[in-house]
């Protein structure tokens, strides 16, 4: 997952952060959400990318952890793929079994 991730962020279009995401739902090809989303904040994302039919794949690390990956020097915890660039987000939604 990692390398379809790290490849989505430097080559792709993304949103990041929950206000981001929520914003980006609509344009959105995927989601992916951290282990350290509150309860409400993922219970919005998931409201609404089901309204938009976007896949979710939950990340089941820290936000941390989905920061470095991405190539951020902060916390994200959640962010939307907008545009994979270079990345098989297909190959991702099969690794991840998205929900």
């Amino acid at each position: 997952m990692e390398p379809i991730l790290k490849t989505a962020a430097k080559t792709g279009r993304i949103s990041f952060g929950v206000k981001e995401t929520l914003k980006a739902i609509k344009g959105a090809k995927l989601i992916i959400l951290s282990s350290s989303l509150t309860s409400h904040e993922r219970k919005a994302i998931v409201d609404a990318a089901k309204s938009a039919n976007v896949p979710i794949v939950t990340f089941d690390e820290t936000s941390i952890r989905l920061g470095n990956i991405s190539g951020k020097a902060f916390p994200i915890k959640s962010l939307a793929i907008r545009s994979a660039g270079d990345a098989d987000i297909e190959r991702l939604l099969k690794m991840a079994g998205a929900t």
